[in-house]
């Protein structure tokens, strides 16, 4: 049987997007597992501004149900869900006007090195309106972040919604690319562009040097290689301060590294 090229494309989309390794996924730290969803609370006509909860439940290392969380556990993803709403909302009003009126769902999840992500979901890629997720790991309170690295992480993610929003699914296809390690410090690094433009920059150095002291030590690297460093923070900071119009530079050519901040500063 010979299949049409949009259903070879829809087939090949699918494939990609419940891989392993998840490469379409845009998140503070890129999500690494291939997690099936299982919303708490959902709404088919959610109203525009409306901030929904939910918990993931499995992933791909352990494809069990798991059992009811317990009671205590379901209050830390509440107050988490609840924080990062108040946040999300205060974020938008504030730095994000293209993203009033846009329906984001927020749901936890269990991590030993990730705390925030963002995606579009996958049902709605094919069939429905586009709605887009943020992903808290109630961990990130818990563990008491700053609270200006919070928002400032949050910011990221958001920058990460709006991008999946100005472009049309086709062109979202193209978020397979991030398979390979130069393509996803890219991404990344933009998002942390985008939020220091929005005036994160101080809070996205304390989210990070919060971060190195509570991943694990084989997760650091990737941390450091995929995100912008304090000190790379600084240096753009320092930069832009005397170069404002090196900030829309940087977001048509992310630098990668300390070197490449310096070279374009000069």
């Amino acid at each position: 049987m010979k299949l049409a090229p949009v259903t070879i494309l829809i087939i090949a989309l699918a494939g990609h997007l419940h891989s392993a390794s998840f490469a379409w996924t845009a998140s503070s730290e890129v999500l690494a597992d291939d997690a099936r969803i299982a919303s708490l609370a959902d709404s088919a006509k959610a109203p525009p501004a409306d901030w929904l909860c939910g918990v993931q439940t499995e992933t791909a290392q352990s494809k069990k149900t798991k059992a009811p969380p317990a009671a205590e556990s379901r209050q830390d993803s509440a107050k988490a869900c609840e924080r990062t709403r108040r946040h999300i909302n205060e974020i938008v009003k504030a730095s994000y006007p293209e993203l009033n009126g846009t329906t984001i769902r927020i749901k936890v999840f269990d991590s030993k090195s990730d705390y925030f992500k963002a995606r579009f979901g996958i049902p709605q890629f094919f069939f429905a309106r586009m709605r887009y997720l943020v992903f808290v790991n109630p961990l990130v309170f818990e563990l008491q972040a700053p609270e200006a690295g919070v928002r400032a992480i949050i910011a990221h993610e958001l920058a990460h919604v709006v991008y999946f929003k100005k472009r049309n699914r086709v062109r979202l296809v193209g978020l397979v690319r991030l398979t390979s390690r130069q393509s996803t410090a890219r991404f990344e690094r933009g998002a942390d562009l985008k939020a220091i433009a929005l005036g994160y920059g101080e809070g996205l150095k304390e989210y990070r040097r919060w971060l190195y002291q509570n991943v694990p030590t084989s997760s650091l690297a990737d941390k450091q290689r995929n995100y912008f460093s304090p000190g790379e923070i600084d240096a753009i900071l320092s930069a832009s301060r005397r170069r404002p119009e090196l900030l829309e530079y940087w977001l048509k050519h992310v630098p990668l590294n300390l070197n490449e901040i310096l070279a374009a500063a000069k």
